[in-house]
């Protein structure tokens, strides 16, 4: 008994030494790779399939012994899968769906034990984390697509049309932020599409029906209902440049699609004008319109409303003028009674200074 103890103290030293010696490479080996992510610093891609490939078929062909081969390949995928997690942070997503078995265990023999995880069974998962966003009205389609280890989510949701495109591109974000939250390390495509909601108002659909025809938001917008009709009342602008009757065909066609797309319309009033897109260059008369400018000031100042006309700032271009004029009313009007005041008190203006081209009024409380 003797005899056979310190023959197996002597084989366990062996093991012991070997042991320390695979440790000892293993380390050694830990740090290279660390050198070559280095190297490799700012390539997202650092997973090489074709070059772990490459070693396993190299270290195979020169194995021997009766250590199974299917062994070897399992040592050295969690050694691949250890050190590539030391250039960066990864994980694995199984399209996994139901009556389908071994598809996690495959992963995980393939990327190791210590790599996250997660099984997919079915787009529900996927669809109630989208359904929960705010902002989204309708979920379309959700597509699920595994391609080697990664699985590919793509989704199409419905989006109020009236939504302003900055807050539409934030719904998309939160959509791809839903997904990977309850979902990690998928790859997120979202679409989005306009939806018509049933709450839109007729003032919400007429300025969509303008926007579509490439025109500018309607303004100055009114809808007066009266014996079940409604009579719809709004100014147009067109470009510059564009002719009288472009302009008008253009505003016949939204009238048109108004009485088409909403019941119960009596009438469509369009009033069209020309904008401007690009900057104008004007010049800043100073004191050389004195007279003008006074004029303007005493004109305003005429109505017994207006309690004060503290500036009148005057532009011209090619012999007009520009006007810009800054009054005082009580502080107690009421916001519908000052429109009033600043719409007669322009009409008054264009009606005495025939060079006026725009007149601007901002009202303040006295």
């Amino acid at each position: 008994m003797s005899r056979n103890e310190d023959a197996l103290n002597d084989l366990r030293r062996q093991i012991d030494e070997i042991d320390d010696g695979i440790h000892d490479l293993l380390m050694r080996r830990t740090e290279v790779a660390q050198r070559i992510g280095a190297l490799k610093a700012g390539d997202a891609t650092f997973l090489r399939p074709g070059r772990e490939a490459m070693v396993l078929r190299r270290l195979l062909a020169r194995h021997r012994g009766a250590l199974p081969k299917a062994l070897i390949v399992r040592i050295w995928r969690e050694i691949f899968a250890a050190v590539t997690a030391l250039q960066g942070s990864f994980a694995v997503a199984v399209y996994a769906p139901e009556g389908s078995f071994g598809y996690r265990n495959l992963a995980r023999d393939q990327y190791g034990w210590r790599t996250p995880i997660t099984a997919y069974r079915s787009a529900a998962q996927v669809l109630e984390a989208v359904r929960g966003v705010e902002g989204v009205q309708e979920v379309r389609s959700i597509r699920l697509r595994p391609s080697g280890p990664k699985v590919f989510v793509d989704t199409t949701v419905g989006i109020r049309r009236t939504t302003p495109f900055e807050r539409a591109h934030a719904i998309m974000d939160d959509v791809e932020r839903a997904i990977h939250a309850s979902h990690t390390d998928v790859d997120v495509v979202v679409h989005a599409e306009p939806l018509e909601s049933d709450d839109e108002t007729i003032v919400d659909k007429v300025r969509m029906i303008a926007l579509q025809k490439g025109m500018r938001a309607p303004h100055n917008l009114e809808v007066h209902h009266t014996g079940g009709r409604y009579f719809i009342d709004f100014d147009l602008e067109y470009r510059r440049g564009k002719s009288f009757v472009e302009a008008h065909e253009v505003a016949a066609e939204i009238e048109r699609e108004i009485h088409e797309s909403l019941g119960s319309v009596e009438k469509v009033t369009i009033h069209l004008e020309e904008y401007q897109p690009e900057e104008v260059e004007l010049t800043d008369v100073g004191h050389a319109e004195a007279t003008l400018r006074e004029s303007i000031r005493a004109r305003v100042l005429l109505d017994e409303r207006v309690l004060g006309c503290s500036d009148v700032t005057l532009l011209k271009l090619d012999g007009a003028y520009n006007a810009s004029v800054t009054c005082q009313v009580e502080e107690s009007t009421s916001l519908d009674e000052v429109h009033t005041i600043v719409a007669e008190t322009e009409n008054a203006l264009y009606r005495e200074f025939g060079q006026l081209r725009r007149v601007t009024i901002r009202a303040e409380p006295a």
